[in-house]
């Protein structure tokens, strides 16, 4: 039977040095580079329909279905509104609850590894700001 060992993993904090040169790295190569802290002007277009990822073939605006993209977060946003009434504190704190629970949970499995890398990783998590 194996047992998680108290001594830090010298090994995690190798990869969590290894994870955050890397990012470090690739911000100083092209600062530029995605996912950009917004969305360019393509990227927004396909967002909210007026564009089609296929050349040529643009969507209508009236054609334009957020279920396609994201049915889970429709389904969801749609039954918080129905419960709680449309607000926009409801859609901001759905967002908020789901985002609540990924840290939890990263949190709870990384902890297997190592308690104190799971600290950090989930700082790390919090403070990206795309996330």
């Amino acid at each position: 039977m194996t047992t998680l060992s108290t001594e830090p993993n010298k090994l995690a904090y190798l990869f969590v040095a290894l994870l955050v040169t890397f990012f470090a790295i690739a911000l100083l190569v092209d600062p530029a580079a995605d996912p950009p802290l917004g969305v360019s002007d393509l990227e927004g277009q396909v967002l909210i329909g007026a564009k089609s990822l296929v050349p040529g073939h643009n969507v209508p605006l009236d054609d334009w279905n957020p279920a396609l993209v994201s049915p889970t977060q429709v389904a969801l946003t749609t039954w918080a509104y129905r419960v709680f009434g449309v607000s926009l504190e409801v859609a901001r704190s759905l967002t908020a609850g789901v985002s609540l629970l990924v840290v939890v949970l990263f949190f709870l499995l990384v902890r297997r590894m190592n308690p104190t890398v799971a600290i950090l990783a989930t700082a790390l998590l919090v403070l990206n700001p795309i996330f």
